[in-house]
């Protein structure tokens, strides 16, 4: 399994999915930021900055993927790029059908369904994965960390979670895939009629 994200790597592009002008997840993403490794007075200034962005920014992009760059000397930018569809994953995790070419980032980390367990793969838990980790034991399901795949026979479920796409099949997707990418939906149509 190729290794996305790791704790020694400090983050510095962050991709957040806005819904009708508005940012599902605001605070589990503001809280993520920590997770990295950012410091106390950045992770304010951020806060100060998307807080003026949402008011003043999204209304010609309101569907579209929220984009903040900070740089090693912890300069910060903020923009908004278009919304882009999904990609379609093969089991294997690789872009079978997409919209142009998807970062790491984008991409977002594996999880694996072994039949017993729900395993995260990956030691860094951005909003997403956080969400996807607390709805899984609202299911009523095992969660744990792993860094390996859970077999290698293709008889488990796989799915990546990111902050761009949400949940996204690896292949068809398996009944623990489709509830958990349903509580997403919900989530999605709830942040809609906010505004």
């Amino acid at each position: 399994m190729e290794d996305f994200v790791t704790s020694h790597i400090k983050k510095d592009h962050y991709r957040w999915r806005l819904v009708n002008g508005t940012l599902p997840l605001y605070e589990r993403h503001l809280r993520s930021l920590r997770t990295f490794g950012m410091s106390v007075p950045l992770e304010s200034w951020i806060r100060t900055r998307l807080e003026w962005t949402l008011d003043n920014l999204v209304s010609d992009n309101p569907d579209g993927v929220l984009c903040i760059d900070v740089s090693d000397d912890e300069m910060v930018t903020i923009h908004i790029d278009p919304a882009r569809s999904a990609p379609r994953l093969s089991f294997d995790g690789a872009v079978v059908e997409g919209d142009g070419d998807y970062s790491d980032d984008s991409l977002g980390q594996p999880w694996t369904f072994d039949g017993t367990r729900l395993v995260h793969h990956g030691p860094v838990l951005s909003a997403t994965n956080t969400l996807t980790r607390d709805l899984a034991r609202t299911l009523g399901y095992t969660v744990v960390e792993g860094d390996e795949m859970a077999s290698a026979d293709g008889d488990e479920e796989r799915f990546r979670v990111s902050d761009e796409f949400y949940l996204m099949p690896q292949g068809e997707p398996g009944k623990v895939t489709e509830r958990l990418a349903a509580c997403f939906d919900k989530l999605v149509k709830n942040a809609r009629s906010l505004n």
